[in-house]
């Protein structure tokens, strides 16, 4: 009881320590402002180079980046994985087939946009942001406002250019339909994930 309250109360102190990094108190050199990125007249930022990002960021920055050079998130192939359990169980070898040429195809060949744009929300940051954390809920809000950006291929087209350039991902020549066809194929294949392929009559 004791320990847990210790807990609390250094957590509630931490809150009065901790000094928010801003933009104003960061090198203008590791900052740009992304040319044509204003939602709701708010200019958003990126880093120069992801090696500038605070490290609390970095670190997710990171996992993210490496997940989508992967193809797949960790949900996704453990859902997988569980499928694939399951169709080994029943010896439904045309299950474990299809399985497998979806989990391989999704690997290899889609890059998911949901992956893009969490990743878009620490590469992309506004002026009042805290840069050296990682906040989800105010991420989660900023993930809505990128999705109602007008301009997809602009702006994953800059995000894969310049924040996945060590991850061996080629630029497509035409953004918004690599983003479509993506889009497409990853939605068919979490219905068929989820068995929600049954035609209506």
């Amino acid at each position: 009881m004791l320990k847990r309250l210790i807990i609390r109360l250094i957590a509630f102190l931490y809150r009065f320590t901790y000094e928010a990094v801003t933009l104003d108190k960061i090198n203008q050199k590791m900052i740009r402002p992304v040319p044509g990125l204003v939602i709701n007249g708010v200019q958003y930022f990126e880093f120069i180079n992801a090696g500038d990002m605070p490290q609390a960021r970095l670190v997710h920055f990171n996992y993210l980046r490496e997940e989508i050079s992967m193809g797949i998130d960790r949900v996704s192939m453990n859902e997988y994985l569980d499928q694939l359990e399951a169709a080994n169980k029943e010896q439904n070898v045309n299950r474990i087939g299809s399985l497998l040429f979806m989990l391989r195809d999704t690997v290899n060949n889609i890059t998911t946009v949901e992956s893009l744009y969490n990743l878009a929300t620490l590469w992309y940051f506004d002026p009042k942001e805290d840069i050296a954390t990682y906040d989800y809920d105010y991420n989660e809000r900023k993930k809505a406002l990128f999705k109602s950006f007008h301009d997809k291929g602009f702006f994953f087209g800059r995000l894969l250019q310049h924040a996945l350039k060590h991850t061996g991902l080629s630029l497509p020549a035409d953004i918004q339909r690599f983003l479509n066809e993506n889009a497409v194929k990853a939605s068919a294949y979490r219905q068929i994930l989820s068995g929600r392929t049954e035609s209506k009559p």
